[in-house]
């Protein structure tokens, strides 16, 4: 997985000023259509990066309760300026490898974030992360967002969630390598 170091330099180097492009914002509006008409009122968002998805929630009327954490300090300190005037909205440092923040969210969205987890046969793999965070904050909901080839097979073991999976092709004119244009989203509600 990246370390703070490396995310930074992306942050500096505009690396992932991709996800800010109209076409990705229609991406983060599906994902906040979904998560508000769910009636969610907590969510956390892993791999915050500088609020996105937080912008999307809040614009398109959410009210509720918002925690975004990411691996850059960098990236965090462009969201809490973003944000610094809505109450609801939460932003922390936070480490892949270190312990999850406690308590329960109604909604965990992590977003390009498995797309750095080691594939299988490693101590931190995929399905073992996605189990830590279920385990840790009892989501009814969970939502995914990655590139297309990054490996989500474990979803398909999954017993006590429906899932629904949505593509999209995000043809953004900055630094995207080809392999990246097309996102898979998953949504998972608990059954």
């Amino acid at each position: 997985m990246p370390d703070a170091t490396k995310m930074n330099r992306f942050y500096k180097t505009g690396a992932y000023e991709y996800l800010e492009s109209q076409e990705f914002r229609a991406v983060y509006s599906y994902i906040s259509k979904s998560l508000i008409s769910s009636g969610i009122k907590s969510i956390l968002d892993i791999g915050c990066w500088t609020g996105m998805l937080c912008d999307s929630l809040y614009s398109n009327g959410y009210k509720g309760k918002y925690l975004g954490y990411d691996i850059s300090d960098e990236a965090i300190m462009s969201a809490k300026k973003a944000f610094r005037g809505n109450p609801n909205a939460s932003f922390r440092l936070h480490s892949w490898k270190s312990p999850s923040p406690p308590g329960s969210f109604d909604a965990v969205y992590a977003g390009g974030v498995f797309y750095y987890i080691p594939e299988e046969g490693t101590p931190e793999t995929k399905e073992g992360f996605f189990q830590s965070q279920i385990d840790c904050h009892k989501p009814n909901m969970v939502v995914i967002q990655d590139p297309a080839h990054t490996d989500l097979g474990f979803i398909d073991n999954l017993k006590d969630f429906h899932v629904t999976k949505k593509s999209f092709y995000v043809d953004a004119k900055v630094r995207m390598r080809d392999d990246t244009k097309e996102r898979q989203v998953h949504i998972m509600t608990r059954m």
